[in-house]
């Protein structure tokens, strides 16, 4: 990655002041998250290495859905990054990315561990006391048992800021690198078969990224609750931010039709059916590095089909404005992505005392995730230095989107 300047044979388009089908986008994807958390509990199989508020009884249809969407949703957030990452270092040059996105990535990571990682420690905690699973005296002495205590501890769901802000470091650290050796012009168009959207790049990744999750499958297939960056996990999401990138400096996905991405959606798809029977499998009796390699293979290859085919239709081919309520939630994400977990794990923990449906328990959660988050955001978040913290300005200040890209780009 190196510094884009201008180049008579590919002269740089005109900034787009919106991309209405990225906001539908960031809407849809931050509900999704919540419905993948909230649905925890009710999986066939425990989701291994997390610790959660509750583990109740299973129901097929809030399985299928979670894995489902758990399989794609991350790469989603990574390739979209990496798309608004791209335009950042070229509208405001290395050392002014990197200052953009340790404000904007790093603020946010930084409140969040101070606020939020302890509403959610504490909503954890006071779950387990009401099921009678640890005494009230733990809430005060934090020393947890195990197996409850042995994957407690980490940056929970704020893991993806760290992430991200490392990806954005080692872009910075390129670009620099690049500099130094003066190799500073690159044309703004990248080849096609280096593209972003190329089904050739597309195929690298997928064998990058199976090849972590068949290392260390709990990349995706489970959880691994850690302070610091883990090596598995940095090789299965790189190639996800790195293609976002790419994609950012070519035109080719643009001249991509609506059935091509379309028919990502339905492969990826296809392949979720065809993989679920091994997840089921490997979950009851998980093996480290995963015993059949055709699963994490397939998984990858369904998470790369799906967050492309919908990355790409909606930036590509949905041209209408979403209506005021999708704008709002759109503009809410990166406070939903902050807040919806500990309200969905304390939800979560009263829930095991209702007798009723573990669907209807499921729906309860998603409502109460999204709606406290929506409330509180409103009522404490928007107008204030916390909402200035999060979306790069006051709501009611006036900016103009095309100045700050990044607003494009969720966090979750």
């Amino acid at each position: 990655m190196t510094t884009i300047v201008s180049h008579p044979s590919a002269p740089i388009p005109a900034v787009r002041s919106r991309w209405e089908g990225l906001d539908w986008l960031r809407a849809g994807a931050t509900v999704l998250v919540v419905c993948l958390h909230a649905g925890i509990p009710y999986l066939k199989h425990p989701m291994p290495g997390l610790a959660w508020p509750a583990r109740e009884s299973a129901s097929i249809p809030v399985d299928v859905l979670c894995w489902g969407i758990d399989a794609f949703i991350m790469p989603l957030f990574f390739l979209q990054s990496g798309f608004f990452a791209a335009q950042l270092m070229r509208r405001h040059g290395p050392d002014g990315f990197l200052k953009h996105r340790v404000q904007r990535v790093g603020g946010p990571l930084l409140f969040g561990m101070v606020v939020i990682l302890p509403l959610d420690l504490y909503a954890w905690l006071l779950s387990w006391v009401g099921q009678g699973l640890i005494t009230a005296r733990k809430l005060r002495s934090l020393k947890i048992d195990s197996p409850l205590g042995e994957n407690l501890w980490g940056l929970s769901h704020l893991w993806f800021l760290e992430y991200l802000l490392v990806f954005c470091v080692i872009a910075w650290g390129l670009q620099r690198l690049a500099a130094l050796r003066k190799r500073d012009t690159l044309p703004m168009h990248t080849p096609s078969h280096m593209d972003g959207s190329s089904w050739l790049a597309m195929l690298g990744a997928i064998a990058i990224s199976g090849l972590a999750l068949w290392w260390q499958p709990r990349v995706v297939i489970g959880f691994r609750h850690s302070w610091w960056p883990l090596a598995a996990n940095m090789l299965y999401y790189a190639p996800c931010f790195g293609l976002g990138w790419m994609w950012s400096r070519s035109r080719r996905g643009s001249r991509q039709s609506q059935l091509s991405f379309g028919i990502r959606l339905a492969v990826g798809a296809l392949m979720f059916a065809g993989l679920y029977p091994l997840l089921q499998q490997h979950l009851a009796a998980e093996s480290i590095p995963v015993a059949n390699p055709l699963l994490p293979f397939m998984f990858a290859a369904s998470a790369w089909m799906l967050s492309t085919g919908f990355f790409g239709w909606c930036l590509y081919h949905v041209h209408v404005s979403p209506p005021k309520p999708v704008q709002y939630l759109a503009e809410a994400s990166f406070w939903i992505y902050l807040m919806h977990h500990p309200v969905v794990g304390l939800v979560q923990g009263n829930l095991v005392h209702w007798n009723i449906s573990s669907e209807l328990k499921f729906a309860i959660a998603t409502s109460a995730g999204l709606g406290m988050s929506l409330l509180t955001y409103h009522a404490f978040v928007r107008r204030s230095w916390i909402g200035e913290l999060l979306n790069g300005r006051r709501i009611g200040a006036p900016v103009s989107p095309a100045a700050d890209p990044s607003r494009q780009s969720v966090a979750a």
